[in-house]
């Protein structure tokens, strides 16, 4: 299924929690989970503007760290969106380094945290220029379970149990915008960053009567020209339905946590859940309040998926990852 974004694992050995997730087209990415980022390079991290996190267990949150430290001295907006506390965890944070001279670097980091309670959040901003002192900004009242809704996609949210609340993640495109590239040679037009432009336009669900600048190349020579909006979208595009990504991490594989899931993300195209253990080893699952791979396979099937990633392996099973991966798939095509 062909997506707006590119979603990879942090860790492509699947043993640490963590989703990258690159829009298309975009100096832009979203990650879910801040594990050790040693597998993404600077270039990645530095293109991340918002941060899901499902909870802080150590394992989850640690990469805070090595994201702020490249953050510093840049003119960035990070968004970061949490469970019940997560304030005082970045506040936490902030607070464990001295911060006498980050008010005098060339770029101003502004950190924007939303504390997810229930149907309200409460937002709270950190400046560098303030050297990090946290600043009340609003408490808002949530639209059912979103969190984010931008032109082309919105963030869905459920709260689950791990003994304490955990989060899982809900990426919704809104719809997918396909360029006809064989119908631009016959309106005499190139490709180029305009297609982008028009696209956001698009999403924005700009007015019929609205123009868009068009600027493109063509045998060494520069056009520019003005068409409608409109025009542009009926004849040089098809609109189809956009793809539904879930993020599920660290739950008990309880009948109630499987019946929140399935009211809220069901369907989901693409999946990404845990698999802590095998069957075999269920009791230990409970016990920490983890999936077993069986248990994540039935999950996606449950929730109607056409592609499964299982991730977030115990220790144990270094160099049996197979095994997990294989218990998970028979389960999940069990269930077609």
């Amino acid at each position: 299924m062909k997506t707006s974004f590119i979603a990879k694992l942090v860790d492509k050995k699947a043993f640490e929690p963590g989703l990258y997730v690159k829009f298309l087209h975009q100096k832009r990415a979203l990650i879910f989970d801040l594990p050790d980022l040693k597998e993404l390079s600077n270039r990645e991290i530095l293109k991340i503007t918002d941060v899901f996190v499902t909870h802080t267990h150590m394992d989850h949150f640690m990469g805070f760290d090595q994201l702020l430290r490249l953050f510093l001295g840049k003119q960035l907006y990070l968004r970061i969106y949490g469970p019940k506390g997560i304030i005082e965890n970045v506040d936490g944070k902030l607070r464990g380094y001295t911060w006498n001279l980050v008010q005098n670097y060339e770029g101003e980091l502004n950190i924007e945290v939303t504390e997810i309670q229930g149907d309200t959040c409460e937002i709270v901003k950190f400046n560098s220029r303030e050297r990090f002192k946290p600043v009340s900004a609003l408490t808002r009242t949530l639209k059912g379970n979103e969190i984010i809704k931008e032109p082309g996609f919105k963030i869905y949210f459920i709260t689950l149990d791990h003994q304490i609340p955990c989060l899982a993640f809900m990426l919704e495109e809104e719809f997918k915008i396909q360029i006809l590239r064989d119908k631009l040679s016959e309106y005499g037009l190139e490709p180029g960053p305009w297609l982008t432009r028009l696209k956001q336009e698009i999403f924005r669900g700009s007015d019929e009567n609205d123009i868009l600048q068009i600027k493109f190349r063509k045998k060494s020579k520069v056009y520019e020209i003005e068409k409608p909006i409109s025009e542009l979208k009926m004849n040089l595009t098809k609109i189809t339905e956009g793809a539904r990504l879930v993020y599920i991490t660290d739950i008990i594989g309880s009948e109630e946590n499987f019946k929140t899931i399935l009211e809220s993300f069901s369907p989901a195209h693409i999946a990404f859940i845990e698999a802590g253990f095998l069957k075999q080893d269920e009791e230990q699952a409970k016990k920490t309040y983890h999936l077993t791979a069986e248990e994540a396979g039935r999950l996606a099937g449950l929730l109607k998926a056409k592609y499964l990633k299982v991730f977030h392996y115990s220790f144990r099973y270094k160099g049996r990852e197979q095994e997990l991966e294989k218990e998970a798939l028979d389960s999940f095509y069990r269930s077609f």
